[in-house]
């Protein structure tokens, strides 16, 4: 598998080189755009074309089944982040990281339903998506009115020691 955001120089051309060497090859492509970037809906549109534009580039390139269309990197960063470019770190954060995620994917799906699409790696440390699967070719949705499936603090509860 070989993930890559298509502005890295990684072509069609070098898809192709990739695919004769091992034909069952899947291929992840991330265009970038901070969640940040998503302070209101009015920039999904644009971030949306963006994104057909590059599935438009690789679907006669990609072979079927082997399409995969990721948004975002480390949705749950905080703010406080100095590097910050997630949509934050609080419930509230991921239930706007989860719509967004959901209605680009929707739009996304009318053009390119044959690509797979999927959630992102997660910041470590920070509040986790629990994501609620769904039966086709994504894993995504927060049902915000189950508490079983809500975003909440990593289960894992560290422990100062004392090394004296």
């Amino acid at each position: 598998m070989v993930t890559f955001l298509p502005d890295q120089r990684i072509g069609p051309a070098a898809v192709l080189r990739i695919l004769r060497i091992n034909p069952n090859c899947h291929f992840i492509i991330r265009p970038y755009q901070p969640g940040s970037y998503f302070g209101d809906d009015a920039n999904i549109p644009n971030f949306v074309d963006i994104c057909r534009h590059v599935m438009d580039d690789y679907a006669g390139v990609i072979p079927d089944g082997q399409a995969h269309m990721q948004l975002y990197n480390e949705p749950n960063m905080p703010r406080w982040a100095p590097q910050w470019e997630g949509f934050g770190d609080q419930l509230v954060d991921m239930q706007r990281y989860n719509e967004n995620m959901l209605r680009i994917f929707g739009l996304l799906r009318i053009t390119h339903p044959r690509w797979f699409y999927g959630i992102m790696a997660l910041t470590i440390g920070n509040r986790d998506a629990w994501l609620v699967g769904s039966n086709d070719k994504v894993t995504v949705g927060i049902d915000a009115e189950d508490p079983q499936h809500r975003c909440r603090p990593d289960p894992l509860v560290r422990q100062e020691r004392d090394h004296t």
